[in-house]
């Protein structure tokens, strides 16, 4: 809310507390759930985002194009709530997840290749696929105005793009088996941003939103998407030397700032005996 209400983590942290009930159900119901909830979930996400056309600001994230820094705090709240159904697919995304833990799919990828393999290939096709009449209407080169069409092909894009995300993490994991890979200095960075996703995800938003909101330098309604992906990759950059820097100095900011939320005794009155 302070910076950026787009910004995953606040989804993550909810999704958290409401689907712990689902961590004693068996593999055979996560997977159910993930079938039954792709489609709505997507219908969802694709409807909240399927604007095709050029806008003067981020739909739901309208905060990001207001100069007035004080109007645009105030709108952040309303957004992080709405927000959510313009990232609603990562509800089934994250039932995969389980269910992938429980077979420690990415804990142990050597044991899991042909499964990793499957799918990897075929998730990442998928969300390639799915994703290219959205990449050709982005592109300009397919007018279409909004309506069922354009929420058509945003649900497609979403609905794809969670197989997608799936599939390369898959594959992620899967390259993560060769030991050249594994004990290379890129797969060492990698491991320093990953031990700090928390401190990452924030340090981020932090680069990003002087960046590129309005009420900041702007550079968000000036750039275009090559610019854009730039910049994205400027700060991912920023951010792993930061981790690399963070890990020789065993420091893990936000983790550990949560560790000790999370881990502080409770206060309260003493239990009647």
């Amino acid at each position: 809310l302070l910076l950026f209400s787009g910004d995953i983590l606040g989804l993550y942290g909810l999704l958290t507390l409401l689907l712990i009930p689902v961590l004693r159900w068996p593999q055979s119901r996560l997977l159910a759930a993930f079938c039954l909830l792709v489609v709505p979930c997507a219908l969802v996400q694709g409807a909240a985002l399927s604007d095709p056309g050029p806008t003067v600001q981020r739909m739901i994230l309208w905060s990001i194009g207001i100069s007035d820094p004080l109007e645009a705090f105030a709108w952040r709240p309303v957004e992080w709530v709405m927000g959510m159904a313009g990232m609603l697919g990562v509800v089934p995304a994250v039932l995969i997840g389980i269910w992938a833990g429980r077979r420690d799919v990415f804990a142990l990828p050597a044991d899991h290749r042909r499964l990793l393999r499957v799918i990897g290939i075929g998730g990442a096709l998928t969300g390639v696929l799915g994703g290219i009449p959205a990449a050709i209407v982005a592109a300009g080169l397919w007018d279409i105005s909004a309506g069922p069409l354009a929420i058509a092909v945003s649900t497609l894009h979403v609905a794809t793009g969670i197989f997608g995300g799936i599939g390369y993490a898959a594959l992620i994991a899967l390259a993560c088996t060769h030991p050249r890979l594994a004990s290379s200095r890129v797969a060492s960075v990698l491991t320093a941003v990953g031990e700090r996703s928390l401190t990452c995800y924030l340090l981020q938003s932090v680069l990003m939103v002087p960046l590129f909101a309005a009420w900041t330098l702007g550079w968000g309604g000036v750039i275009g998407s090559a610019h854009a992906l730039l910049a994205a990759l400027a700060v991912y950059a920023v951010t792993a030397c930061a981790a690399v820097w963070m890990r020789r100095h065993s420091v893990r900011p936000a983790e550990q700032l949560l560790r000790r939320l999370v881990n502080r005794p409770l206060t309260g009155p003493a239990p009647v005996q």
